[in-house]
């Protein structure tokens, strides 16, 4: 037990330093269809393949943006994980990549309990968290690497009511 509790901390002090430090972006054209897709399989092991069902929508031609891929899988993956671990057994988790009003767009959503009404105007606040044993960071560090790309990371769903809706906004190149 005490083993596993240092991996813990050890993980919640990589996180906070993360997001302490804005260490330089390895920018290159990054297919986020590709990149979702990862990060369903990564979840799916995470969280166990019983624990909930994740489902990937995509344009039907890749989607890219400029970014540094492992910047923006931690990102997707924080809400990925975020929406399974907040939802619960049985849990339905959606990832869908878009291009909207010429942005690239990745959401996801889930049927879980949604975003309390106490919590959402500071939701991506560090060390907010409304899991129960949440470190709070995992929306903060998703922001930022958002917000470090040119881009955001917006609620899109009403607070108090079940269900949740994340999605992040980044810059595609522009066409010549």
């Amino acid at each position: 037990e005490m083993l596993v509790e240092i991996e813990r901390l050890n993980g919640l002090t990589e996180e906070f330093l993360g997001l302490a430090r804005d260490a330089p972006l390895e920018l290159s054209s990054v297919d986020l269809r590709a990149l979702a897709a990862a990060v369903v399989g990564d979840a799916l092991l995470a969280s166990g393949r019983d624990a909930a069902s994740i489902e990937l929508t995509a344009a039907a031609s890749p989607v890219f943006a400029p970014g540094d891929v492992d910047k923006l899988r931690q990102a997707i993956r924080n809400l990925v994980l975020n929406a399974v671990q907040l939802g619960g057994s049985g849990v339905h988790v959606t990832l869908e990549v878009a291009v909207d009003r010429g942005r690239a767009r990745v959401t996801v959503a889930d049927n879980g309990p949604g975003v309390p009404r106490e919590i959402a105007a500071s939701l991506f606040d560090p060390f907010v968290s409304g899991r129960p044993g949440g470190s709070g960071l995992g929306l903060a560090i998703a922001r930022r690497i958002a917000e470090r790309h040119g881009g955001s990371l917006i609620l899109e769903a009403t607070p108090g009511v079940r269900g949740a809706r994340f999605s992040l906004y980044l810059p595609m190149p522009r066409s010549r």
